[in-house]
């Protein structure tokens, strides 16, 4: 909750402003309130709320003066001024000063409300802003500028762990993050429905996780997952955590219920084993063999407590295969069948059984790998498809299935995209999703996550690689720089 001080010199307003504005309801805690506004800047400054009302006209301190003060001290804290119709003019004076806003005396319900949601609305965005600031820092920054900015946000131990979460509700990252309050740590919203623990302990926290977890309520367990890397002494090996980390979260893609996991070091042999046999079923084109395989895996790697890294052995492997099979090693007119990477998979599917059963499908198809005789009317169906595209990029689009819509065989399309378009199916919408992400950074004050979900992405932290491969810059250094001219198109 966002903190908040209330400063007036007139002990009735004070009470009257408690009972005008929703605090609880919109996310706001009172932590403390004065008539002395000497005694509200000491308060400030050793606690710095995020929030401050203050009236304009009070005794040793005004409301501006007390304002100024702060921005000398540095606090950034928002100042909502309240003050009398005769003093509209100091009020105008408090906005070039940088206060949030103003509010005429007597308060008013409605008008309280409005303003403190639009307050909300500015302090989870700013709030976002500097944690992504903090995530480029910690993946960009020299030793020196990271350990400056650990201890700015209360990190002084030398050993560290990172845990991603992802939840359902937000009662399931609260509840987390009480679990390592007697520990050094870091909290970094990275989604609305995710969230980084940067942890600094010279013991490795996954066991009191584990533990925290299992004795949970059922409520707080469903479908919450932490990913816990190992540890390190190492300040610039950080945003590597961080990466260990989000990998070992997506164990949600496998496991159909919540758990804290680990990444696993190797690939888990029956894991192994279990690709070599479907694979040699694809090369022997036993297509019936590999369904039955296929059906199984999802079941195997609960069993065997696989994660994502043999997540992604399972889907190379097998299209390796399979693209040696029909098409001489070649990607080309099987795009969609290319080698991923964890955050491609998870981007595409939405769990294992739904990889297995696309995996089934290419397979069970028996696709040949030459091209049909064109078609003269596929042109106007590939124009249709193409608009259908370009209307709903940031929907879950996949090319098999739009072939089948518009009426055109798949191999042919995937090579109409590239003749036609230049390059392949993937890269086209991809090109859309990153003008898109990058004109509304230009454009809009939405917060990166809320951009990365509008462009079509499920996860922040793989928008924010595939930006930078586009852009060669981060969503939040391409935000700072606006319209640089060298950034404006990508490399699409």
């Amino acid at each position: 909750m966002y903190s908040v001080l209330i400063v007036d010199d007139e002990p009735w307003i004070l009470k009257g402003i408690r009972s005008t504005f929703k605090w609880d309801k919109l996310g706001f805690q009172v932590i403390a309130e004065t008539t002395d506004s000497l005694e509200a800047f000491e308060i400030i400054v050793r606690q710095k709320p995020d929030v401050i009302l203050t009236d304009i006209r009070m005794p040793e301190l005004s409301g501006i003066e007390l304002m100024k003060q702060c921005r000398e001290q540095g606090i950034r804290s928002e100042f909502i001024i309240i003050s009398g119709a005769s003093d509209f003019h100091y009020a105008q004076e408090s906005i070039r000063l940088g206060c949030f806003d103003y509010l005429l005396k007597p308060l008013q319900f409605e008008e309280a409300e409005a303003l403190l949601e639009r307050l909300l609305r500015h302090l989870e965005r700013a709030r976002h802003q500097r944690d992504m600031d903090f995530l480029d820092t910690l993946n960009h920054g020299e030793d020196a500028i990271i350990q400056e900015l650990l201890i700015s946000r209360g990190i002084m131990s030398a050993t560290f762990q990172t845990v991603y979460l992802s939840a359902t509700i937000p009662e399931q990252l609260e509840q987390a993050a009480a679990w390592v309050e007697n520990v050094e740590h870091i909290l970094v919203r990275a989604d609305p429905n995710k969230m980084i623990i940067i942890l600094s302990s010279s013991e490795n926290q996954y066991p009191l996780l584990a533990a925290q977890y299992e004795a949970a309520s059922p409520d707080i367990k469903d479908r919450f997952y932490l990913g816990v890397s190992e540890t390190s002494s190492s300040r610039e090996e950080i945003s590597k955590l961080i990466e260990e980390a989000h990998v070992a979260m997506h164990s949600s893609f496998i496991y159909l219920t919540g758990g804290v996991y680990k990444q696993s070091k190797e690939i888990h042999t029956a894991i192994r084993k279990a690709v070599q046999v479907i694979c040699a079923a694809v090369h022997h084109s036993s297509p019936d063999q590999v369904s039955i395989l296929l059906n199984d895996i999802p079941e195997l790697f609960r069993k065997e407590g696989a994660g994502m890294k043999d997540a992604v052995y399972l889907w190379n492997q097998i299209i390796s295969t399979f693209n040696n099979k029909y098409n001489g090693g070649e990607v080309r007119f099987h795009e969609e069948l290319s080698f991923m990477d964890y955050g491609a998979l998870v981007n595409k599917f939405e769990n294992l059984q739904e990889l297995c059963e696309c995996l089934n499908h290419f397979i069970q198809s028996d696709i040949e790998s030459t091209l049909p005789e064109p078609d003269p009317t596929v042109n106007e169906n590939f124009k249709e498809l193409l608009e259908f595209v370009n209307l709903h990029y940031e929907e879950d689009l996949h090319l098999r299935e739009l072939s089948n819509k518009f009426y055109i065989n798949y191999t042919y399309c995937c090579d109409l995209f590239q003749k036609t378009a230049k390059v392949t199916f993937t890269d086209y919408v991809t090109r859309l999703r990153m003008k898109k992400a990058g004109r509304l950074l230009r454009e809009s004050d939405l917060t990166i996550s809320e951009i990365c979900r509008e462009t079509g992405y499920k996860d922040y932290h793989y928008f924010n690689k595939v930006f930078k491969k586009w852009y060669g810059i981060t969503p939040t250094n391409y935000k700072k720089s606006q319209t640089a001219p060298n950034y404006g198109e990508g490399r699409g």
